[in-house]
């Protein structure tokens, strides 16, 4: 039947084994659900572009898009998973391509931070529920 010392050996080269199957599964399962998250940001990317895109283009001549980020429901911890405008800001650049307009601008405000103040031309704009883009009231 061998020694302890080889009988101890086996049962941590199967320990190991079992270790680093369980280390790959979890990985396995953590790229699923990122890639699940990923695919959820384009579902919620299509809703809002849209509706981001119509904004700006209606906006006054030199205008600014202000977009309060609306709070969490929950904490999110994922760098895959993004929800509110955050995953569809426009870098300045591309928003004359992608409106026709190259005079108006866009600002992000995160929840909880204080709102600017009130400008000519400037339009307050949040999420409600369903995912509308509205002005703010």
């Amino acid at each position: 039947g061998g020694s302890l010392v080889t009988r101890g050996a086996g049962l941590a080269q199967r320990l190991a084994a079992v270790f680093a199957s369980l280390v790959l599964a979890v990985n396995a399962w953590a790229a699923h659900e990122d890639g699940l998250a990923m695919a959820r940001n384009g579902v919620e990317a299509r809703v809002l572009m849209p509706q981001l895109l119509e904004q700006l283009r209606s906006l006054p001549p030199g205008g600014t898009a202000v977009l309060l980020e609306p709070p969490l429901d929950v904490p999110n911890y994922s760098v895959f998973q993004v929800s509110g405008f955050v995953g569809v800001l426009l870098p300045q650049e591309a928003i004359p391509e992608m409106t026709g307009r190259g005079d108006v601008q866009v600002r992000s405000v995160a929840s909880g931070e204080p709102l600017p103040d009130p400008c000519p031309g400037c339009v307050f704009l949040t999420l409600a529920p369903g995912n509308r883009v509205v002005p703010m009231p």
